[in-house]
C-alpha cells in the first residue's frame, strides 16, 4: 500500500472490506469494533515476564492497526513469532536450561524440545510442491524466517489471526501458572 495522506490515514484499508467475522453472533461483515473484539480475545495466561507481555501487546496493537493498513498483518505475525521466541528464552532461563550457544529460534526450539518444554504437535498438511513441515512449531519457524528475511507474501486476516493465535497458545503453554 502506498503511504497514506493525512486526509485518509484513518480510513480502513479497502482490502479489509471483504473481511468477515465469525463469532457467537454468527457470520457478519467485519468492522473496526469487531476487529478490536477479535484481537481482544488473544490474551496471555499465567505469569509471563513483563517483557513478554509488552511484546505481546505490541503484537496486538500492530494487528489492530492492520485495519488501516492490511500489510501490517505481516508485521504482526513476525512480532508474534519474536514474542514466542522471547517467552521461550525467558522460560529456558527460569528452568536453568538456557542453551550454551546463544542465538537463533532454532537453537531455542531444539533445547525446548530436548527437555520436553515443546511437545511434538500434529503434522501440518503439505502437498507435492511444498513438503509439509513435521509439526506446527516447525511451520512457525519456516514462516518466521520468511517474514524476517523478506517476503512479498501477505496472509489474509483469517490466516494471520490463526497464526497469531497459535503463537499466543504456544506462549501460554510456556508461562508458569499465577
Amino acid at each position: 500500500m502506498v503511504f497514506k495522506s493525512v486526509d485518509n490515514m484513518l480510513s480502513a484499508d479497502p482490502r479489509n472490506s471483504g473481511t468477515v467475522i465469525h463469532d457467537a453472533q454468527g457470520l457478519r461483515q467485519a468492522d473496526m469494533v469487531g476487529h478490536h473484539a477479535k484481537i481482544a480475545e488473544l490474551t496471555l495466561k499465567g505469569s509471563p515476564p513483563g517483557a513478554v507481555r509488552a511484546s505481546f501487546d505490541r503484537t496486538r496493537n500492530i494487528l489492530l492497526y492492520s485495519w488501516f493498513d492490511y500489510e501490517l498483518l505481516l508485521v504482526a505475525e513476525l512480532l508474534a513469532c519474536t514474542t514466542f521466541e522471547l517467552a521461550l528464552k525467558h522460560r529456558l532461563r527460569q528452568l536453568g536450561q538456557a542453551p550454551k550457544k546463544q542465538g537463533t529460534l532454532r537453537v531455542l526450539m531444539d533445547k525446548g524440545r530436548s527437555i520436553g518444554l515443546l511437545p511434538k504437535l500434529a503434522a501440518v498438511p503439505g502437498d507435492a510442491a511444498v513438503p509439509a513441515p513435521p509439526d506446527a512449531y516447525e511451520a512457525m519457524l519456516i514462516l518466521r524466517n520468511d517474514f524476517a528475511h523478506g517476503t512479498a507474501d501477505i496472509h489474509t486476516p483469517a490466516m494471520a489471526f490463526q497464526f497469531i493465535r497459535f503463537c499466543t497458545d504456544a506462549i501460554n503453554a510456556l508461562s508458569p501458572p499465577k
